[in-house]
């Protein structure tokens, strides 16, 4: 045979010594002994007929170009594969074995029968896998493989080399060849690669076979995961399972563990055309299940996969699927109008992450499998997003047990394909919530102790955390107490506080919010608030549906007899500056939640439904937000339903039906204040929690606004009479609050503390402002404090 690099010699190296099977930590090593026996035949016989039909080369010229017969004779004798040397070297004249009574590689047990299981795969098939490994394990194959081909430069098997070492007839060399089709399984699951590029010439018998590399290492004993898959999978190991903490019932639980317990990875039983080829039993014949885990309960959601697995001895494939999509460039889906397909590369990996599934033996977790329904240009997920169509073709034939973690995207339908489940997984109850809080807060409790202020049933009940959210904010709340405390010189004595935790929350809250309404920062608490004894027990009673949610819902039994209206809905009625705004804020500041003022201006539209869609923003980003929604100037949106006289009038009408319907629905608290409560819709009055006037404070609470509004580093003079300022001037604590501030100013323009004449220059000034009238008369004793010249109102 000629040679096209120069002289073969010079590249020759010898090969390592054979691994033995005696002695050796890897069990599966004697099948692999037995199966590349099998190979030595095979190759030996193929030798031998291209010693035959080569002719003489009597130029000693030539015999640089040439392969001796004296490396072939080494090459053959450093095959140490055989279990025993034949009795006699194989001719053209042997006779052939007969389909039916051939022995097949892959029968005798090892990685490579195992292989063949798990993906159905039949004799000829294994016969390829195993001519492909064999220069993988010793390049003496390689040799001969470019011997027996006639090119020193194929080195590795060609499907020619496959048919000339394995088939016998034309029928088989046919069926070889459509075993390594692109639909072929070895393939279509990756297990051998053919060079398909355009750039390729050759007839398919000429193009080089190669095992992907996650195979090879498979076949030669490594459990490794996928290269490919790096920093995307984690495959954890099967560990006695843990029931605790299950976001599922027991019920549910047992129900999923019986329908997976039925699975086994690998794939369908169908035969195939070559199961003469000696194909052994397909494992997995009991089908496959796929359990799509809808809301979004993530931590409930791993902690079930983990707990499926760990009851089935299995180990669980966790894919971090935003990860894969980042890692294909993909980004998810194409195209925004057409329908949805997986892009090749992110399909490719995919592919690669269920073929680990089958070889770790274990149960596919995709987490936040949403990221496969992005559409290109889109930011967020939108509710209601369909998965790509094409990832039913990747499903149809599994068999095993998959589980998809989905919040917003429509679970898919795999027609003809395995069994589909599906579960919910919503926001953790109040009592789960406590159960995660108080786990989340001991992993550390040697270290770091919590203050005797910590409720953990207003944690639970406050924050509609997920259990994921739950433990960011745990975590947070302890690297803020380490920080606090290494600030002050105590880096011992770490202890979290309800202020940390609060603060945590509400970092771990959805803020999606911030883009749809202005948020309030709270600074008032009840000490600031004044307000009649019964308006004051009021605000306090509505913060016990928050406090004692749990008990009053789960404990006693109230959510199972209220399908809707378990949120807290209030109105603040009473003329402006009469405290509804810091009522509001009050409120959120003893509750730890934030305060979020709506602005109707971005919230009402001319066009028809859009205010709707704007409302069904607000509410569903409240929802996770762990937040007050205030409505100010309610009466603006929640006006009275009027007589249908023209279009406009219908779709306004529309607008408040729908709010009526999305407030009883709303789990979370609203506010909504009004200066003219009369103008609201009496079906908003029913559907309200409590509602409470806020009256024009009395002199006894005006004197108590003056005192409470200065801060206690403000300079007062000693002139200062409150007692005559509450009595004489009938104004709201807004106006109160306006009058101290400008006062303020007076004085700081001046350098002098905050005087008598300072403050009643702000009253007046705050009754031309408010258009009120006033004489001189009404400063009684203090009038002479008035600047002469100037009007009074």
């Amino acid at each position: 045979m000629k040679q096209d690099i120069g002289d073969m010699k010079q590249s020759m190296t010898p090969a390592a010594p054979a691994p033995q099977a005696h002695g050796s930590g890897w069990p599966e090593l004697p099948a692999l002994l037995d199966d590349l026996a099998l190979l030595d035949e095979c190759v030996q016989q193929a030798v031998e007929r291209v010693r035959l039909s080569m002719p003489d080369v009597a130029d000693p010229a030539q015999r640089g170009l040439i392969i001796e017969e004296g490396d072939v004779e080494l090459w053959l004798s450093r095959l140490s594969w055989q279990v025993s040397p034949p009795a006699s070297p194989f001719s053209s004249q042997s006779p052939s074995p007969s389909p039916t009574s051939r022995r097949w590689p892959g029968q005798a047990g090892g990685r490579l029968a195992s292989l063949g299981d798990l993906f159905g795969l039949n004799g000829m098939e294994r016969a390829i896998l195993l001519t492909a490994l064999a220069p993988e394990v010793d390049m003496n194959y390689g040799n001969l493989y470019s011997y027996i081909q006639d090119d020193v430069t194929k080195k590795y098997p060609t499907l020619d080399l496959v048919v000339n070492l394995w088939c016998t007839t034309l029928a088989e060399r046919l069926e070889a060849r459509r075993l390594l089709a692109p639909e072929g399984r070895l393939r279509r699951h990756l297990l051998v690669w053919v060079d398909d590029s355009p750039a390729s010439h050759q007839p398919l018998l000429a193009r080089p076979l190669m095992l992907d590399p996650r195979i090879t290492s498979y076949l030669l004993g490594a459990d490794d995961p996928d290269p490919a898959l790096d920093g995307v999978v984690q495959v954890i190991a099967a560990t006695p399972a843990q029931s605790e903490y299950s976001a599922l019932s027991a019920a549910q639980m047992r129900s999923l563990e019986r329908l997976a317990g039925q699975t086994a990875p690998g794939h369908s039983p169908t035969p195939t055309p070559t199961a003469r080829n000696g194909a052994s039993p397909v494992a997995g014949t009991q089908g496959g299940l796929v359990v799509w885990m809808r809301g979004p309960e993530k931590l409930g959601k791993r902690e079930a996969a983990m707990h499926l697995a760990s009851t089935l001895g299995r180990p669980l494939l966790l894919v971090d699927t935003p990860a894969l999509a980042a890692l294909a460039g993909a980004g998810g889906a194409g195209d925004t109008y057409a329908p949805l397909a997986l892009a090749p590369a992110l399909r490719k990996l995919m592919e690669r992450a269920l073929r680990e599934a089958y070889l770790q033996g274990a149960v596919i977790y995709w987490a936040e499998a949403d990221a496969l329904a992005r559409r290109a240009g889109q930011d967020q997920q939108q509710p209601g997003q369909d998965l790509p169509a094409d990832l039913a073709s990747l499903l149809q034939d599994w068999r095993g047990c998959v589980l998809f973690d989905v919040r917003m995207a429509l679970p898919l339908r795999v027609p003809g394909g395995p069994l589909s489940v599906e579960l919910d997984f919503p926001t953790p109850s109040n009592e789960r919530r406590r159960q995660i809080w108080e786990r989340a807060l001991s992993r550390n409790a040697q270290a770091v102790a919590v203050t005797s202020d910590v409720d953990l049933p207003l944690l639970a009940g406050a924050f509609r955390l997920t259990g994921d959210q739950i433990e960011a904010a745990a975590d947070t709340a302890h690297h803020a107490a380490v920080w606090r405390a290494a600030s002050s010189g105590h880096a011992t004595e770490v202890r979290i506080s309800m202020r940390d935790l609060m603060a945590a929350c509400r970092a771990h809250s959805n803020q999606g919010l911030g883009m749809l309404a202005r948020k309030i920062v709270p600074v008032y608490t009840w000490d600031d608030l004044v307000l009649p004894p019964d308006r004051l027990a009021q605000l306090r009673e509505m913060c016990l549906h928050i406090r004692h949610g749990p008990t009053v819902f789960e404990l006693w039994g109230f959510d199972r007899k209220l399908s809707r209206g378990k949120g807290l809905n209030v109105l603040f009625a009473g003329q402006p500056g009469t405290g509804k705004t810091m009522a509001a804020e009050v409120l959120a500041t003893d509750l730890g939640l934030e305060l979020y003022k709506i602005d109707l201006s971005g919230v009402v539209s001319k066009y028809i439904g859009e205010t709707e869609k704007n409302l069904e923003r607000i509410f569903q980003e409240g929802q996770t937000a762990n937040a007050i929604l205030f409505f100010d100037e309610a009466d603006s949106l929640f006006g009275k339903r009027s007589e249908v006289k023209d279009s406009h009038d219908r779709y306004a009408n529309i607008e408040i039906s729908y709010l009526l319907q999305r407030m009883e629905e709303y789990d979370g608290i609203v506010i909504l204040a009004t200066n003219l409560r009369k103008n609201l819709d009496e079906a908003f009055i029913r559907r309200l929690h409590g509602a409470i006037e806020f009256p024009m404070p009395e002199e006894p609470d005006r004197l108590e606004i003056w005192r409470r509004t200065f801060p206690p580093e403000a300079p007062i003079a000693d002139d200062v009479d409150l007692e005559f300022l509450a009595k004489r001037f009938k104004l709201s604590g807004g106006n109160i609050k306006n009058i101290i501030l400008e006062a303020a100013f007076f004085a700081a323009d001046e350098g002098k503390p905050i005087s008598m004449a300072h403050l009643v220059r702000a009253t007046r000034r705050e009754h031309q402002k408010i258009g009120k009238l006033i004489s001189e008369a009404d400063f009684g004793p203090y009038a002479h404090l008035l600047k002469k010249g100037e009007p009074l109102s």
